[in-house]
């Protein structure tokens, strides 16, 4: 639940999470599980799940889930890659929390 509440709180429209070992996919899905149960449609976002743990895993595995998109990566390059095209990432300068991490 923590991770619905950081979201909640922050208005956070990507939320991540890496799953590393020794977890494995049903630690991945067991968190998908949470935030899918804590999902807010007035607040939506994307998620992307990482780490080797995941190499095998495609984000069809998490279809089920309300979000709007979920990606699975297992490399850091892979993400890097994905979250360089993420243009579909609008600022909202009403949730900008960004320049609270920066002072």
């Amino acid at each position: 639940m923590d991770f619905a509440t950081m979201q909640s709180r922050r208005h956070a429209r990507l939320v991540c999470i890496s799953i590393v070992p020794p977890s494995i996919v049903s630690d991945a899905e067991r968190h998908v599980d949470m935030l899918a149960r804590f999902y807010d449609p007035g607040n939506p976002y994307y998620l992307v799940l990482g780490g080797q743990a995941l190499a095998s895993s495609s984000p069809a595995r998490f279809s089920r889930s309300p979000f709007l998109d979920v990606q699975v990566h297992s490399t850091t390059g892979t993400f890097a890659r994905w979250l360089d095209s993420a243009s579909f990432l609008p600022i909202d300068k009403a949730h900008d929390t960004s320049q609270e991490f920066l002072s």
